[in-house]
């Protein structure tokens, strides 16, 4: 926050990338009060950087930074909360895992939610546009600010899958039926 109230006093132009671990962590202290249960605690961390993400918000809305920035938040990856029988992050291709939060917000942007998916992939190319740099090539990823349609079909991927490499991207781009090729 004081590295954007700096940039926005000396009318530097600024990046930033802010990122919150809190999520990812195991929070022993307190873990008793709760009971051991997973969906409580990781409800606690979200709560936390909730808190850190309002501070943050009130204080890019104070110095102005949405009359004339690109905001991005997203998450990473989703987490299993005993869904399956598993806690964790590594190994379910599932909503609960493959859905993440991604928002937006820009000057001339309409509020409000796409039924386009959207993949983190995009966030890159998202930056070039507004940056004013050239578009990127031999990616799926696209920006953000070109229209998707709901039917459209693209593949995204999460950060780790018991599969991995030139198998993983083969298994998404083939049909659901190939998925028997795992246990070859």
């Amino acid at each position: 926050i004081d590295a954007l109230r700096t940039a926005r006093r000396e009318r530097r132009p600024s990046f930033a990338w802010i990122h919150y671990y809190e999520p990812h962590q195991t929070q022993e202290r307190g873990a008793a009060a709760l009971g051991g249960n997973p969906q409580l605690r990781y409800d606690a961390l979200l709560e936390r950087v909730d808190r850190q993400l309002g501070r943050l918000f009130r204080e890019l809305e104070r110095l102005r930074y949405f009359d004339d920035s690109l905001i991005l938040v997203f998450g990473d990856h989703g987490e299993a909360l005993g869904e399956l029988g598993y806690v964790g992050h590594h190994v379910y291709l599932n909503h609960f895992i493959a859905d993440i939060p991604l928002i937006l917000r820009a000057p001339g942007v309409t509020p409000g939610p796409t039924l386009g998916l959207a993949t983190i992939g995009d966030i890159a190319p998202t930056i070039v546009e507004w940056a004013g740099a050239r578009p990127l090539s031999g990616s799926d990823a696209r920006s953000l600010f070109a229209p998707s349609e709901p039917s459209e079909e693209r593949y995204g991927l999460s950060e780790a899958f018991p599969v991995r490499g030139r198998l993983l991207f083969d298994l998404l781009r083939d049909p659901i039926d190939s998925l028997p090729a795992l246990s070859r």
